[in-house]
């Protein structure tokens, strides 16, 4: 392949990889054919442009194109293309599941709104107030609070045990 095929291929792959990646499956395999047409279909990037072109008649539903070309490339002369071909040749011959429709989200179809529904859209609404604080008294504040008095007079003294606990060990091994 000489400079000049060289740069069209280029082009012409990554157009069709830019396309498949976009969701444009027509266009990715009209791409992606003219690449494999451009390259040497035994050399490495020909043999990846042609995986590409599988995967892109599989996402365009032309699923009979893309196993007779996944059976092409398990001959192919490169190890690794093959052995990619025979891994999407199983794939692509692997019965469909079916979904049951509950596992399925329904989409509406917004296309058929009608004025007043959209002008129902674009009411707006009043602004949010923030909550009232409650107020509270003194006498309630100390109430609902406590002193913790309590719980304050149980850690100190569950601290002053471990702190004796930690220094009578200490003492014990020196």
């Amino acid at each position: 392949m000489n400079s000049e095929q060289r740069t069209a291929f280029q082009a012409r792959y990554q157009a069709g990889l830019a396309a498949f990646e976009g969701g444009q499956y027509r266009q990715s395999i009209i791409e992606l054919e003219q690449a494999c047409q451009l390259s040497n279909r035994a050399s490495r990037v020909g043999g990846e442009a042609q995986l590409w072109l599988v995967s892109a008649y599989q996402a365009a539903d032309r699923l009979e194109a893309a196993i007779a070309l996944c059976q092409t490339l398990q001959h192919h002369p490169q190890p690794s293309i093959s052995r990619k071909a025979k891994d999407l040749l199983y794939i692509l011959r692997a019965p469909r599941l079916q979904r049951p429709p509950e596992w399925l989200s329904k989409i509406p179809d917004l296309a058929n709104l009608d004025d007043s529904a959209e002008q129902q859209r674009y009411v707006s609404a009043a602004a949010p107030t923030a909550p009232a604080e409650p107020e509270l008294s003194l006498a309630q504040f100390a109430t609902t609070t406590g002193d913790g008095s309590s719980d304050n007079q149980a850690f100190v003294g569950l601290a002053i045990a471990v702190a004796v606990l930690v220094l009578g060990g200490l003492w014990w091994l020196a």
